[in-house]
């Protein structure tokens, strides 16, 4: 993927994430003011039992904090879409032209010492195979 490439998708993802904030953040607020309406209508409620009151409390809850860890992980991702992006790196087995050109590394490789082959497949690696 070249660069450029690799911005516009970097913009994309900003684009997204941001949307799906802001979504996020307004569904939440209504989702607050609701919740507030139906506890002060379940508090009023004579006949409504506290095993009940204290049931939608638990999900009322459950959903807040649900909310806030996706909030949490939107805004991590944000951060991260922010971070500069790099060139791609070169494969390590493929030389760049213009590093051949200008490299002045001199290598050195061991010398490799190969036994000639006698023609027997049994003894070639130096261990006797003979049944």
């Amino acid at each position: 993927m070249t660069l450029t490439l690799k911005v516009a998708a970097r913009k994309e993802e900003l684009k997204s994430y941001v949307l799906w904030k802001e979504t996020l953040q307004e569904q939440s607020e209504k989702f607050l003011s609701l919740n507030d309406a139906v506890l002060a209508l379940m508090e009023d409620d004579d006949k409504l039992r506290e095993k009940d009151l204290s049931a939608e409390l638990y999900e009322s809850n459950k959903t807040k904090i649900e909310v806030k860890t996706r909030l949490a992980t939107i805004n991590e991702r944000l951060a991260h879409v922010n971070d500069p992006v790099s060139p791609p790196s070169p494969n390590p087995g493929t030389i760049n032209p213009t590093q051949h050109q200008n490299s002045s590394v001199r290598a050195r490789l061991p010398k490799l010492e190969v036994r000639k082959f006698g023609g027997s497949i049994s003894s070639s690696n130096g261990r006797s195979y003979e049944r």
